[in-house]
């Protein structure tokens, strides 16, 4: 349990970094957190998946699109097995490949995926809640 929280610190030190704009540290610390909770809670397992969102949002902010979808690719394989399909935390894995996708020029991917964003959202929250309007 002491590597997993070695894990949590670098992923939360990862994100501070990335908030302060030292990307290069940022996904030192992330990759750092990601070797850790893959060996110790194997490939599929949603803190894994935590860090690769963190390290999609770095490689977004590198402007390195075409890896932050493939890390929200693996995010999103993730979060499927581990919270179905339907789930909200699914939805914002959509919405933050949409974001990348639209940054790209790719507006009609990105369009499906905010779509499937939208549904997953008025499913969970209902037509009136805000994460629903700002979908």
């Amino acid at each position: 349990e002491q590597h997993l929280n070695v894990a949590l610190v670098h992923n939360n030190m990862g994100v501070a970094l990335q908030a302060q704009g030292e990307l290069g540290q940022a996904m030192e610390r992330l990759e750092q957190a990601l070797a850790i909770r893959k060996a110790a809670l194997g490939e599929q397992h949603i803190d894994v998946a935590q860090t690769y969102t963190n390290m999609g949002a770095v490689l977004q902010a590198q402007g390195e699109l075409d890896q932050a979808i493939e890390v929200y690719e693996k995010t999103l394989a993730i979060k499927k097995a581990a919270l179905g399909e339907r789930h909200i935390d699914v939805a914002q894995t959509y919405i933050d490949m949409a974001l990348v996708l639209q940054a790209q020029g790719e507006l009609d991917r990105a369009m499906g995926f905010f779509e499937q964003a939208l549904a997953i959202r008025k499913a969970a929250l209902g037509e009136q809640h805000i994460d629903v309007a700002q979908t």
